[in-house]
Order: structure tokens, then C-alpha cells, then sequence
């Protein structure tokens, strides 16, 4: 196939083309690391971090590059997908990744050498993805200057500069999905496609790269399997997947998920208690609330106006187009896109399910960003090729609009650009003090944080991640609330003894007690994203759990066990919470405590003869929460909640028969913390 633009193949035109994209890499990145005004640093310790006014000059500006970090260091050390020693996790969004930073602790093994070595990284990786966006564009058999312009664009394309040099993996992820997508790209008609010896096991190990690229690899071994890619045969569709489950059921055995812990703390699968109707409905006003805004230019700095439109027109042509299949050379490149089309279509089906969407500038869709990008500029590119026929119009200048193509991404880079100095500066007044204190004190004791990165690194000790990216029990847990983690704090071995946490986001009253350091002073009117470091009261976390036969509300394991339903569901931003009491026995307590809206049934496990229901209140109102059993109507007793409660209401019902019960809301918001079952009489 020819079109009336397509360049010849030479080495030398790759070449330069190569050198242009990589000194964009180079400007970009020389760009953002020198928003970054501080000195290269004190060195307190081994975390090399220096608590002054300005940041380092090397430190990187999101707390998740150092997760990576904290992945590789342990690898290095001979203890791969181990967060903290001993304990396997899989906190790390990406399985691979974490491996090119390895040898970074070949050229320096503190923090500042392993900060730049991932930024290394990310300037190759963004080079490779303009590679890999160029070749998309001359593999459509568009000439020149369309495929320069693309990779630029895609490289300018807001935050994924921004990310990609922040040291995540957005840039080698969008690369893969590139390579795949152009190889099938160039399976046109009846044409044979020699496919190289590195597509096919990239297609199988893209779940490893990312594990939401999976749906591409399970879209390819289907179209393998139906004869889409001629040359292929139809046999390697049945291998394709074998590497993404063997990550999944390698994940189950080893910490009871078959997810990655990430896909399960940011996104709609680890929504507690969440029933396929209520998933249909949230995806439905996720998409329609957060994901078609983007599309539609309302979020300028992710896709300005227009380029989201182009996008959603060219995917919808070329996929018209595939189907008509137009003798026109001219409409080939389009055409001929449209397995980009279906990728993107993938990932816009996908963005929905992330509840962090917004996160680090769509981090989690940003292979759906790129290819809109793509499939915009192949749709004008395919336009100007057409009017360039005309003899009307016959100017080939007219093809300089190819270069409006990265301008357009111009004002979201310097946007993005200048975010990457205040990300760090407010990384650095956050984090920064309590890393100095994690690095020169109490490496031996047991740290809770939930910045699992920089902190983690600089105590370089036995931690626990209360989010669940490094300590897989919490995982689950943390997506029902500070109640399922308190349950879960009170049943965890070794207990926390210090923690470094952003107090606003733990909501578990009583856990945290003298400052260990100073908090860093908090700018008029910013968001209070400081992290305290402080002593753990692990006493609250004695006597919370339930002795003998019965149910702790927010334990999943508990409620697991007594099979407990709820209708509606706990609310999903307040599934469950956690209260500091006075107990029976007069002392203060921290338990997990269940909303309950409306009813919840559950079955107790053994047998007694004394019902001991255990519950407080949320709102300044009187609640009332009602008990009974199951198969009959009427309650067997009604325990009201005072207003303000300062400890918890117990009620005792003796001579109970039976082991299914029913609870709803007789008035007000009852939380229920426990449903006991006890032999002989009531205290």
C-alpha cells in the first residue's frame, strides 16, 4: 500500500528523527528537575534528606516514585516484591518496572542516587515513547513531517511528561501499548505481516508492565484466535494469557489476592460491600461525571478543548472506515488505525473503574490519553492528505499543520512543567522532617505510615502500610474505612510502636500519642497534608476483640465468618468507623464500628444463651437499633443510643434460642460494633 505522502525507509530519516525526539526528551526533562531550586542536600543519616525550606534538588515530587524505590532497593538486596522483609506484597503498580531501578544502586545506593537514577529512566522512557509514537505514524504510511509530530505531541501530552520524569512507569507503559498497537496497525487486508520475534511476548507479559493493559492482551489473543492478524497462528491465543494468570494465581498464593494491591485500594472492585446493581449505576455516573468531561476539553491540563472530540471522530472513522473499507489510498492511514481505536475504546471502558481517576493526572488512563492524541492527529493528518489532492489546494506548506499538532499540547506541558517544582516543594514540607527523624531514630521498631514510599525508605525497618500497598492485610481493610482497620490494627502481630501519618486521613481517634518531631509549619490557607510522627498507644488496641462465639462489626474476617449481609450496603465513603470508648470495664478502647441504614442479617458461629449486642451512635441524635430473629417480624429488643455517646451501649438478651439474626435501624444512625454469644446469665 502507498499513499501520495509515504517517505521512503532509510535508516539515516529514522536518525534524525530519533535525535530531534530525544533532544525534546532532553529539554523537557532539563526543564522540569530545574523547577527544583535547593542544593543538592544534606546527608542526616542514610535517607540523605535535608529538612530546609527548599527541596533537594534531586528529590522527586510524588511519594508513589518512591514505592518503586523501596521495591528496587529491596530487590537489590535479594528480597524481590517485599515491602518490608518477610512479608510479600504488591504495592508496586507495576511487576516489572521496579527491576530497571535496580541497577541504579550500582552508581549510588543512597536516596539521592537512587532519585536520579529514576529519573534517568523516565527521560528514556519518554524518549522511547515519541519512538514508538513516530513509528505508529509512519506505520499508518503517513510521511513526513506527521510522524515527527506525533511522537512530539504524545511527549508534550501534560501529565505524562509530568509523571513519566516524576520516576513512575506511565512512559515505558504507553510504549508497550504502542508497539502492539502498530504491529497490528500494519496487518492490513490480505497482506501477510511478519511478526518480530519481541510482539508476541510483549502482548503476554503487558499485565506485567500494568495490570490493566490485560484487557489488551486478552483483546489480542481474540483477535489471534479469529484470524485479525494474519501470519499468527491461531494457537499462540491460548498461551497469550498464561503469563497474566500465572501473576494472578502467583499473587493469590502468596498473599491471598489474585489483584495487585493497588487495583484493589484505587479502584471500584475493592468498593466495599458493592452489588452489581449499585456497580452498574457508579460506573454509569463516574463516567458521566468525571471521564466524558475530560474528553470534552473540560480539564484542560489533561486534554485541552478540541483534542478529546478529535479523538472520540477519528476512533469512530476509522472504525467506519474499517468496516467500508474505501478504495481511496488516501483514507488507508485512517483506516488502517483501527486497532488503535479499539485499544482506546478499551481504556475509556476502563478509566470508570478507577476511583483515584484524577490521581497524578489520570495516571491510571494515561494509554488512553496518548492514543487520543494519536487518533486526533491521524484524523487531521488523514484530512490534510485528502484536501492536498485537490488541485485547488495543491500546497505542500499545507502540511506544516502537522506541527500545530504538538503546540496544542504546549500550554498543559508548561502547566505541568511548573507543577513538577510545587509537588516537590510540598512533598519535602510534608514528609521531610518526619524522613529525617525516620532516618536517625528507632530503625528497630515497628512504623505504621501511609506514605508508603519516602518514609518507608528513610526508617528502612519493619513497617506496616495501613493503605495495604506493602502490608497485604490491610488492603481490603483500608477500603472499608478506619473501623476495618482498627479491627484489623488489634489482631496484627507484630503491633505498631511509632507511626508517621497524615492525621487527617487516619480518622482513628486515640491510636496516636506524644510527637516524636516537630510538624513543619503549614502555609496559610494549604491543605493539611503534613505526616506526624508519633508514638503508637498500643493499649487502646487491648481487649477489642470478641471472646468466645459471636461477631465483630468491621473485622471482615468476623463478618466473613458469620456470613453478614447488609441492605443497603455500608455507605461506600463511611463503611465503617472508629470510636475510642469507655467499655464496660471503665477503660478506654478502640474498636470498628458498621453504620447500619437499614438491616443486616448475620448467622453467630457455637451456641449459647445470652445475646450481648454492643453499639454507639454517629450523629448528635438518639439512635435506635433493633434486634431480632430471623424468619420473624418482630424484635426481641430495641437498644437506644443517647446523644453524644461517651461509651458504648450494651444490651444483654437472656434465654435466646436459634443462630440467624436480623439488626436495622430503628431511628437515627446505630453503629454496631459487636454481637456476642454468651452461656449462662447476663453480667
Amino acid at each position: 500500500m502507498s499513499t501520495p505522502n509515504q517517505e521512503p525507509a532509510g535508516s539515516e530519516r529514522r536518525g534524525t528523527r530519533a535525535l530531534v525526539l530525544g533532544l525534546a526528551a532532553a529539554a523537557i526533562a532539563i526543564a522540569s528537575f530545574g523547577q527544583l531550586s535547593g542544593g543538592p542536600g544534606a546527608a542526616p543519616g542514610e535517607a540523605t534528606f535535608q529538612a530546609t525550606s527548599a527541596p533537594p534538588s534531586w528529590l522527586l515530587p510524588l511519594d508513589d516514585a518512591y514505592i518503586f524505590v523501596r521495591y528496587a532497593q529491596q530487590a537489590a538486596r535479594g528480597r524481590p516484591l517485599q515491602w518490608t522483609d518477610g512479608e510479600v506484597s504488591t504495592g508496586a503498580s507495576s511487576l516489572l518496572f521496579p527491576w530497571l531501578l535496580v541497577p541504579g544502586q550500582w552508581v549510588a545506593s543512597d536516596l539521592a542516587g537512587w532519585s536520579w537514577w529514576s529519573r534517568a529512566v523516565g527521560v528514556l522512557g519518554l524518549w522511547l515513547l515519541g519512538l514508538a509514537a513516530a513509528a505508529f505514524v509512519s506505520g499508518l504510511g503517513l510521511g513526513r513531517p506527521w510522524p515527527l509530530a506525533g511522537g512530539l505531541a504524545v511527549m508534550a501530552a501534560g501529565p505524562v511528561p509530568f509523571v513519566t520524569l516524576a520516576g513512575m512507569e506511565t512512559a515505558w507503559a504507553c510504549a508497550a501499548v504502542l508497539c502492539v498497537v502498530t504491529t497490528w496497525c500494519r496487518a492490513r487486508g490480505a497482506e501477510r505481516v511478519r511478526v518480530a520475534g519481541w510482539f508476541l511476548p510483549l502482548v503476554a507479559i503487558l499485565p506485567w508492565i500494568r495490570p490493566e493493559l490485560a484487557v489488551l492482551t486478552m483483546a489480542t489473543a481474540a483477535g489471534v484466535l479469529i484470524g485479525l492478524l494474519p501470519g499468527v497462528a491461531r494457537a499462540h491465543a491460548f498461551w497469550l494469557p498464561l503469563p497474566g494468570l500465572a501473576m494472578a494465581l502467583a499473587y493469590q498464593a502468596l498473599t491471598g489476592e489474585a489483584q495487585p494491591a493497588g487495583a484493589i485500594s484505587k479502584s471500584l472492585t475493592g468498593t466495599p460491600f458493592l452489588d452489581p446493581g449499585r456497580a452498574v449505576v457508579a460506573y454509569g455516573h463516574f463516567l458521566r461525571t468525571n471521564v466524558i468531561p475530560v474528553y470534552l476539553g473540560q480539564s484542560g491540563s489533561i486534554l485541552p478543548p478540541g483534542v478529546g472530540v478529535l479523538a472520540i471522530l477519528g476512533a469512530l472513522g476509522a472504525l467506519v472506515l474499517a468496516l467500508r473499507r474505501p478504495a481511496d489510498a488516501v483514507w488507508h492511514p485512517l483506516r488502517d488505525a483501527w486497532p488503535a481505536a479499539l485499544a482506546w475504546l478499551a481504556f475509556f471502558g476502563l478509566a470508570p473503574l478507577s476511583g483515584y481517576l484524577f490521581w497524578q493526572g489520570m495516571r491510571h488512563h494515561h494509554p488512553g490519553l496518548v492514543l487520543s492524541w494519536l487518533l486526533g492527529g491521524v484524523a487531521v493528518a488523514s484530512i490534510v492528505e485528502h484536501l492536498l489532492r485537490d488541485a485547488f489546494v495543491r500546497r505542500p506548506a499545507l502540511r506544516a499543520v502537522a506541527f500545530l499538532w504538538p503546540l496544542a499540547a504546549a500550554p498543559a506541558l508548561v502547566t505541568w512543567v511548573g507543577h513538577y517544582g510545587r509537588a516537590a516543594t510540598e512533598l519535602h514540607a510534608g514528609n521531610g522532617r518526619a524522613a529525617v527523624w525516620l532516618a536517625d531514630n528507632q530503625r528497630d521498631q515497628v512504623l505504621l505510615v501511609n506514605d508508603a514510599g519516602l518514609p518507608a525508605i528513610a526508617h528502612d525497618g519493619p513497617a506496616i502500610d495501613f493503605i495495604g500497598l506493602g502490608t497485604p492485610a490491610f488492603v481490603r481493610p483500608f477500603r472499608h474505612g478506619p473501623g476495618s482497620v482498627a479491627e484489623t490494627l488489634a489482631r496484627f502481630r507484630p503491633l505498631p510502636e511509632i507511626a508517621s501519618l497524615n492525621v487527617h486521613l487516619v480518622r482513628i481517634p486515640g491510636l496516636l500519642g506524644d510527637a516524636l518531631a516537630p510538624l513543619p509549619p503549614l502555609a496559610p490557607g494549604a491543605e493539611d497534608r503534613r505526616l506526624v510522627v508519633a508514638q503508637v498507644r498500643g493499649e487502646v488496641l487491648r481487649d477489642t476483640v470478641v471472646q468466645g462465639a459471636g461477631v465483630d462489626f468491621a473485622d471482615l474476617a468476623s463478618e466473613a465468618a458469620a456470613h453478614a449481609r447488609f441492605d443497603p450496603p455500608p455507605p461506600a465513603d463511611f463503611a465503617s468507623v472508629a470510636f475510642t470508648l469507655d467499655g464496660p470495664s471503665g477503660r478506654a478502647t478502640l474498636h470498628g464500628c458498621r453504620p447500619i441504614e437499614g438491616r443486616a442479617s448475620v448467622e453467630l458461629p457455637g451456641s449459647g444463651e445470652v445475646l450481648r449486642l454492643q453499639a454507639t451512635g454517629r450523629p448528635d441524635a438518639v439512635a435506635r437499633l433493633a434486634l431480632g430473629r430471623q424468619g420473624e417480624d418482630a424484635p426481641l429488643a430495641t437498644l437506644q443510643v443517647p446523644a453524644r455517646a461517651t461509651a458504648w451501649s450494651v444490651l444483654d438478651i437472656e434465654g435466646v434460642t436459634g443462630e440467624s439474626f436480623w439488626l436495622a435501624n430503628a431511628g437515627g444512625l446505630p453503629c454496631v460494633e459487636s454481637l456476642a454469644w454468651r452461656s449462662g446469665s447476663a453480667p
